[in-house]
């Protein structure tokens, strides 16, 4: 099929050179513009030039949220057009690249990082003249393309159905270019067991989400599915490699904490560098929160390095509420969300004027009954030392925990009651009694339970004697301790099971709790309305219970109705643990 590439250039110029939209400049940065925001790949984020190095390519993403798609775009630059414009005075305006592909779709698939485009695996045909890619489509297929350069022709190299999971290009005898791939079938029902008859089936060994949702679909996360080789051959393509111009270019993207991300360019020979072009030029009419890096160290001499927000207007001396987000920190990389984008919402945060501080862990006893005191030593001295400095206000912070880190969260919580005001954990592990018995059977074999961390942190399994010990070290049996409101999320009908228990537990003690059911959230959100509701959640709960603040947008009317009646729970909590005991 034919792109029309003046109708998507228009697009393009009007996006990328007046902005994707017009905010006054004190718009502040929000959860939407941060899905919204035109993000180069964050693994890998390659230009990738043409075997005659006349052009080079890359791949970039943005979130839509009125359709859910995230749409990805291969632009295509003349690398003697940027030459000219580097090697020109300072007045000289950049050349505007051009669109190869453009493809949007609903993410299915599980990924391990944030912010994934769906296009990847970018190539060059050695002619020069193509670039092979693959496509993910809404039902989590990925297919092979090609785009022309010159023509704008785009067609597709493999058949619906099959779902592309390797690439290689090479050539046939006669010179072709072809391509071989391995796929396996796009959607794959699950076996569910022996079975019986018609109506019975025997699941012994089986996974438990494998018995109850025999219908999944494949996904990334991956179990046996029988995989295919499969040969195509790219017709009018010959084995023809040009003959490559001299290197004379290089193209790289640069970022930091503060600086969005945007493509520069060096010429080699003279070696002079411009910036050649910001993909997201209405940030200029942005006004963001500034980030640091903060180091400190806690009471046993392990130093800690983290991520410092601070709100856009901060003011010097006056103590603001402080989030905590858990999980790492990345130095290097322009800060909007935190490490995943999964609840985490640093840059909104602070817009809200809220300081955000976005910790890793200390790993130095993990998997050992040592791991939560030492992520709460961590926890307390960062606030110790914020507050030394007259930058927060102790009496006001939240925390938010994600997979790992809300067996942290979760532990501080039980441990410390008093330490948060809020708290936030979505589809984590928090080693307790029913998340082993929901899972543990099928995370080890039976003749290595042993090794099962959970085992391995409490120096026993929960049977027989061992379920004392459980019963003493196990967060799932404190529960009654946390004082502090909690959001949980869950993130697919697994991640419900997982969760459970702590909401279960909670809401029957009458302790404020509120559920998030996200059903087709992968573990690293990345569909825009998944992100929507999680990240701009977390940014309303902790305004919520840190200012007291409640958006007045009337589509949240039953949120905060809601809440409220958690907040008179909370008042009536409070209320009775202040009354003196009587005998």
């Amino acid at each position: 099929m034919r792109t029309p590439l003046k109708s998507i250039f228009l697009v393009l110029t009007l996006y990328s050179f007046l902005g994707a939209s017009s905010p006054s400049p004190t718009h502040l940065f929000a959860v939407r513009d941060s899905i919204e925001m035109v993000r180069f790949a964050r693994r890998n984020p390659m230009v990738i030039f043409s075997p005659d190095r006349k052009y080079f390519a890359i791949v970039t993403s943005r979130g839509i949220i009125r359709s859910n798609e995230i749409e990805s775009t291969i632009w295509v630059f003349a690398t003697d057009a940027v030459l000219a414009f580097v090697r020109a005075g300072s007045e000289a305006q950049p050349p505007a690249p051009t669109v190869a592909a453009r493809w949007s779709a609903i993410p299915q698939t599980e990924y391990f990082d944030s912010y994934e485009p769906v296009i990847s695996d970018l190539q060059w045909l050695p002619d020069s003249t193509s670039l092979l890619y693959l496509v993910q489509n809404s039902y989590a297929e990925h297919q092979v393309y090609i785009a022309n350069i010159a023509s704008g022709m785009i067609r597709p190299l493999t058949p619906r159905g099959r779902d592309v999971t390797k690439l290689e290009l090479h050539y046939a005898s006669n010179g072709n270019s072809v391509i071989t791939y391995v796929a396996v079938p796009s959607r794959v029902s699950i076996s569910n067991g022996d079975r019986l008859n018609a109506d019975a089936s025997d699941v012994t060994g089986l996974p438990l989400w494998q018995i109850l949702f025999p219908r999944e679909e494949y996904r990334t996360w991956g179990y046996p599915v029988a995989a295919r080789s499969y040969v195509s051959e790219i017709r009018g393509h010959k084995r023809k490699e040009s003959t490559p111009l001299a290197v004379s270019l290089s193209a790289v993207i640069k970022q930091n904490l503060n600086i969005p991300p945007a493509l520069w360019v060096t010429d080699l020979r003279t070696k002079k560098t411009k910036k050649l072009w910001d993909p997201n030029p209405h940030f200029t009419a942005m006004k963001f929160g500034t980030a640091s890096i903060f180091h400190w160290r806690d009471s046993s001499g392990y130093e800690w390095v983290a991520g410092l927000v601070k709100p856009p207007d901060y003011i010097p001396g006056k103590r603001y509420p402080l989030v905590i987000q858990t999980h790492g920190f990345i130095a290097n990389e322009f800060m909007t969300d935190g490490v995943f984008t999964t609840a985490f919402a640093a840059k909104p945060l602070a817009s809200a004027g809220i300081v955000v501080l976005e910790m890793g862990w200390n790993p130095n006893h993990f998997i050992t009954a040592q791991e939560i005191p030492d992520q709460i030593r961590g926890f307390k001295s960062a606030i110790d030392r914020l507050t030394s400095i007259g930058l927060v206000d102790r009496k006001r912070v939240g925390i938010i925990g994600f997979s790992r880190t809300c067996y942290h969260v979760e532990g501080a919580l039980i441990n410390d009651p008093q330490l948060f005001v809020a708290a936030s954990i979505t589809d984590g592990v928090d080693e307790s009694y029913v998340q082993y018995l929901l899972w543990g059977a099928s995370m080890q074999p039976l003749d290595k339970q042993a090794a099962n961390e959970s085992n391995v942190i409490y120096g026993a399994t929960p049977f027989g004697k061992g379920l004392l010990t459980w019963a003493k070290d196990t967060l799932g049996f404190h529960l009654n301790r946390i004082q502090t409101p909690v959001l949980i999320g869950a993130l697919g009908r697994d991640s419900i099971l997982s969760e459970w228990e702590i909401y279960s537990s909670l809401r029957m003690q009458k302790k404020p709790v509120d559920l998030i059911y996200i059903p087709d959230g992968q573990h690293i959100l990345q569909k825009p309305l998944d992100r929507l509701a999680s990240q701009q959640g977390s940014v309303d709960w902790f305004r919520f219970w840190l200012q007291g603040y409640e958006d007045p947008n009337p589509t949240k009317a039953v949120q905060y109705r809601r809440w409220e009646g958690l907040r008179k729970l909370q008042e009536a909590n409070e209320a009775r643990a202040a009354m003196p005991e009587t005998q």
